[in-house]
């Protein structure tokens, strides 16, 4: 603006108003121009070609100007543009990339395999039978049973041994065996008297006979030789027959529990033999999937959120980019009005002197006529004016 503000004081001393009113004067006393005449006189020329000279050079500075912010402007658009599309493709690239890597995991991939082979196991046995696992007694309370049985066994087998006169450390091993044995026996037999699907099963039922009647060999021989024992110290003890044949009832009474942990065998089992396990089998790998698939699930929402804050980044600078944009645009528009206003003034200007000189050339003439040049309307080109129309056509057709 310092150099064209020293463009204007340098014009403005040329054609001051002295200067203007003292050639006009002259010109008009010698007739200059003459009536008849439509052209500019020489004066009126210099002062035409002057002024366009001036307001061609506020013109070349303002337009320099106006084509770097431009450039700055297209450059910073497309940069952002950009910006946001490379940063777009590397966020989703990332994503696409650990999402694959979370549907494709390894745990995963076990869990779904591991599911479909048990599943596929289990419909071929449901398709054969046609109907669903049968227990009467759920797994968890029949294993209550069982050990309820065992830890009671002990303490009552543990009496009959000491009546023998062992050492305790063998009394209680002696105890624990039987208590142990009398449960996990009875599981077998309920097991294999339980595998029959619509017909006997022979050899089952011979492997549950014979181990029945190991189990009642053992029970009764412990039963006889706690009799025997008794009755050989009878008059040692001052024992009388009726606690001596009273030995018997711990025989009855492990029978019992022997038949009541057989029943609960029994009734815990399915018929089918495996068919409970692939059962047991297919809800335990349905349940891993499960799991597996809600932590794929919450690593999947925690990429997508990851990938959802990353690219609300990757839009607040490109608003950031696009409010640079924006006032850059500003600064153009700011500028371009200084340069209109500019170009009016080199106008305004030169129609002043053209003015003051017309008005002191008509003021001095000999003849009253003034002279046809004097109508003529001269204006300088409006470059910036034309520049401002043209934004505003393609802002509204832009709208529209």
């Amino acid at each position: 603006m310092k150099d064209l503000q020293t463009l204007f004081t340098e014009y403005e001393t040329s054609y001051s108003e002295s200067n203007l009113r003292a050639k006009g004067r002259e010109d008009g006393q010698k007739g200059v121009p003459s009536a008849s005449t439509k052209e500019l006189s020489p004066y009126e020329n210099e002062i035409v070609n002057s002024a366009r000279l001036l307001a061609s050079s506020v013109r070349s500075h303002f337009r320099s100007k106006l084509e770097t912010i431009d450039a700055d402007i297209k450059g910073s658009a497309e940069k952002a543009a950009r910006m946001l599309q490379d940063a777009q493709v590397k966020i989703n690239a990332n994503y696409d990339s650990n999402r694959k890597l979370h549907d494709e995991s390894h745990d995963l991939r076990t869990a779904r395999d591991r599911y479909e082979i048990a599943k596929k196991r289990f419909d071929v046995m449901f398709s054969k039978l046609g109907r669903m696992p049968i227990r009467y007694i759920p797994h968890w309370l029949y294993a209550i049973f069982a050990f309820v049985i065992f830890i009671g066994e002990i303490p009552l087998n543990a009496m009959v041994f000491q009546i023998f006169g062992e050492n305790q450390i063998m009394t209680w091993v002696m105890a624990f065996v039987i208590g142990l044995s009398i449960p996990l026996s009875a599981h077998f037999i309920g097991i294999k008297a339980r595998e029959h699907e619509g017909r006997v099963n022979w050899a089952n039922v011979t492997k549950a006979l014979i181990v029945s009647a190991m189990m009642v060999i053992a029970l009764r021989g412990l039963s006889i030789m706690r009799h025997d024992y008794l009755l050989s110290v009878k008059e040692a003890l001052g024992l009388d027959d009726r606690i001596i044949e009273t030995s018997y009832l711990f025989f009855w009474l492990n029978i019992a529990v022997f038949g009541a942990a057989t029943i609960l065998a029994y009734l815990a089992h399915d018929p089918a033999p495996g068919y409970e396990q692939l059962h047991k089998d297919r809800l335990s790998s349905q349940k891993s999937l499960s799991k597996e698939e809600e932590q794929r699930s919450s690593r999947v929402k925690w990429v997508e959120n990851a990938r959802a804050n990353e690219l609300e980044g990757a839009r607040e600078q490109h608003r950031e980019a696009i409010e640079r944009v924006f006032k850059l645009k500003g600064e153009y528009d700011q500028v371009l009005i200084q340069g209109i206003e500019q170009e009016l003034r080199c106008q305004h200007q030169m129609m002043r002197d053209l003015s003051i000189y017309r008005h002191e050339n008509i003021r001095n003439r000999k003849d009253p006529e003034s002279p046809a040049c004097f109508s003529l309307e001269v204006e300088n080109e409006q470059f910036l004016q034309s520049v401002r129309e043209k934004l505003n056509s393609q802002a509204e057709s832009t709208d529209a």
